[in-house]
């Protein structure tokens, strides 16, 4: 059994809600020590977000903090005092990396930028995470996942498919959850593991600068590409397959993609050979694209009489490709992920009881796999870190408590 693969790795969290934290919680999971600052009293804003276990409110019961911080240690501080930003400094210098999500230019007025920590350790990675990037005319901007989303391209081209054959005069459609989120903390967890691996070689840290906006681009380069090549505007319907895509069936939705003419001639064969898909100009790919609008109506008509499984099942059987969409409750009593260890239970901190997370999505074949803990309550982990970490005498740590700084 090998040994994790960041065990030398301590990471400091400067952020909240959704990007900051989940960097911070895919390098905890490939085994660093991370460290989660929250200011003192209410901590992140995450711990006041629903959904809540047993759907009772609590900073200790929110499922979207559980979810993010599992195995961190939680320090409160307040870094806008200047003992704050000592003990803040204190903290960076025997770091490798910071996580930080504050407003550009809030850090390098505190004293406590990038350039300044550096000076303190040259070996700081520092990631600063914002909507719009450190430079530049929009970087002063605030934005939330449905501004950067959009600004992105992401929400442009939505919706598509069936909800745009039922509602084709629909505006441009809000991305579901924190999906943008997610994935800029991916790109920032990305970026520090590239920066580490410079570091390593060549001895010094560096400041990543991730911008939400540019990390949703990379996810439309096509769509921005076309327009920046060749001057093509992507539009939802232009998005959209010919015919096929999303269907509503007995239990639900389903996929088909049958473009290619063996997999049209299969799937007319799944159908039974319904006159309708016997025209002429429905047997070669050429000219069966350009009557969806004919052959969309003849395929949902069918799907609407059978489950998911059913037609997932004939799809296998006949060579067409198709999928089924998952709900929650799918994909949580999925035989398939409960032998892959999927979900991990997690003994909460609150009477809530035992927790059931998603763990990462993949596994290292040589190392060893990161115990499943707890996200930790408000200041869990104060005396630890400022006592025995940084030398903090007890009673200057009580005496920063009642001066409300940790």
């Amino acid at each position: 059994m090998g040994v994790p693969l960041l065990s030398d790795i301590r990471v400091l969290e400067l952020a909240s809600m959704v990007s900051g934290p989940f960097c911070g919680r895919m390098l905890a999971f490939s085994g660093a020590e991370v460290i989660k600052i929250e200011p003192p009293f209410r901590g992140d804003p995450s711990r006041h977000s629903e959904p809540f276990a047993e759907d009772i409110p609590g900073p200790d019961r929110s499922l979207l903090f559980q979810y993010l911080n599992a195995n961190k240690a939680s320090i409160t501080l307040d870094i806008t005092t200047a003992t704050g930003r000592d003990l803040l400094k204190a903290l960076v210098s025997e770091s490798d990396v910071l996580i930080e999500d504050l407003e550009p230019g809030v850090l390098e007025g505190l004293g406590v930028g990038y350039d300044e920590l550096a000076n303190l350790n040259s070996r700081l990675v520092m990631a600063s995470i914002t909507p719009f990037g450190q430079n530049g005319r929009h970087s002063r901007w605030k934005a939330y996942n449905l501004n950067t989303t959009h600004a992105g391209g992401s929400g442009w081209i939505t919706p598509t498919g069936l909800s745009r054959r039922m509602y084709p005069d629909r505006p441009p459609l809000k991305i579901g959850g924190h999906v943008g989120d997610y994935y800029c903390g991916i790109t920032a967890a990305t970026a520090v593991m590239f920066a580490i691996l410079v570091r390593n070689a060549g001895g010094h840290g560096q400041h990543i600068d991730v911008s939400k906006q540019e990390a949703h681009l990379t996810l439309e380069r096509n769509m921005v590409g076309m327009y920046a090549n060749y001057g093509f505007l992507e539009t939802a319907d232009t998005q959209d397959f010919p015919y096929g895509g999303c269907f509503p069936c007995k239990d639900g939705y389903v996929e088909i993609l049958a473009h290619e003419d063996v997999h049209w001639n299969s799937l007319v064969r799944m159908m039974g050979s319904p006159p309708w898909a016997m025209k002429e100009e429905y047997q070669l790919r050429a000219t069966r694209r350009l009557h969806g609008a004919e052959i969309n109506p003849g395929l949902e008509s069918w799907t609407r009489k059978y489950t998911r499984a059913h037609i997932y099942r004939l799809g296998r059987r006949h060579g067409v490709p198709v999928g089924m969409f998952s709900t929650p409750t799918d994909v949580v009593l999925s035989k398939h992920e409960r032998e892959r260890g999927f979900f991990a239970k997690v003994r909460g901190s609150n009477a809530a009881g035992v927790t059931r997370i998603p763990s990462l999505p993949y596994k290292f074949s040589s190392s060893s796999g990161i115990p499943e803990q707890r996200a930790p309550t408000l200041g869990e982990h104060n005396l630890k870190i400022y006592c025995d970490r940084i030398g903090l005498e007890r009673r200057e740590l009580a005496r920063l408590a009642q001066a409300e700084i940790v």
